[in-house]
């Protein structure tokens, strides 16, 4: 009896995409410990589709930590470049909470990843358009534009991502490139002092900006930019580092 309900369920979500209450009944009825999850997928799709009621049985089944559980491993994977591994568990994460502009954002980096462009870019733009803050899109829009040589582009993108988190490190490294490859050296080393503000430790900005230094002249800010770096680690600035001991 419950095989022919489930039948006819499938038969009319089939016929009909848009009916929500198929949808709600068909996880009402799928709905068992070693099914949750497809129970789970066919709560958020009643619920997209206007269901409150559905709504109210995705949150009390705790529908969401299935989605999370997904992103970890998906966030895990992308991590050591298993790209496909993580787009499975993305697309599952999206299957349950398909307004997730951060899930979205990091499937985006996975296509990225399998130098699959045009994916990653559908998925940035829809990150940003479930999650207007979502500052990780715009950043990653950012680094597609300045591996392109849009620097203009990729200088705007990464500025959108900064006002949106002021503690992105990486952003104002890229930004600083930007400024740097359109001639704008004070704002480049301003991008690096905010870099260095956020990790004091890290050599990159250190070196980075004492070059600049360097081609402007600034003497004594180089030499003390790249003894910085130099102890921190950057053996680029260790060489460098000699031109100020003669």
């Amino acid at each position: 009896k419950k095989e022919g309900v489930q039948a006819d369920l499938d038969c009319a979500i089939v016929l009909d995409n848009t009916m929500a209450d198929a949808y709600f009944q068909r996880a009402l009825l799928v709905n068992t410990k070693e099914n949750k999850e497809n129970a789970c997928i066919d709560m958020s799709r009643a619920a997209a589709l206007g269901s409150e009621v559905a709504k109210m049985a995705f949150d009390n089944n705790f529908c969401w930590t299935l989605a999370q559980l997904h992103f970890k491993d998906a966030t895990s994977n992308v991590m050591i470049r298993k790209f496909d591994e993580a787009i499975v568990d993305l697309n599952m994460a999206l299957a349950l909470c398909p307004d997730s502009g951060i899930y979205y954002s990091k499937r985006g980096q996975a296509y990225e990843g399998l130098q699959k462009k045009d994916k990653a870019l559908e998925d940035y733009s829809r990150g940003i358009e479930f999650s207007p803050n979502n500052f990780e899109a715009y950043y990653r829009f950012g680094l597609y534009y300045f591996n392109l040589d849009n620097f203009e582009k990729a200088f705007d993108f990464l500025t959108n991502s900064i006002t949106r988190n002021p503690l992105n490190y990486d952003a104002y490294v890229f930004r600083a490139q930007c400024c740097e490859r359109q001639n704008k050296q004070t704002s480049a080393i301003y991008d690096y002092g905010q870099a260095i503000s956020i990790k004091p430790n890290d050599s990159e900005a250190y070196y980075r900006r004492a070059l600049l230094e360097r081609e402007m002249k600034e003497i004594t800010k180089m030499c003390n930019d790249f003894a910085r770096a130099a102890q921190l680690g950057n053996t680029d600035a260790a060489e460098f580092l000699k031109e100020c001991e003669k």
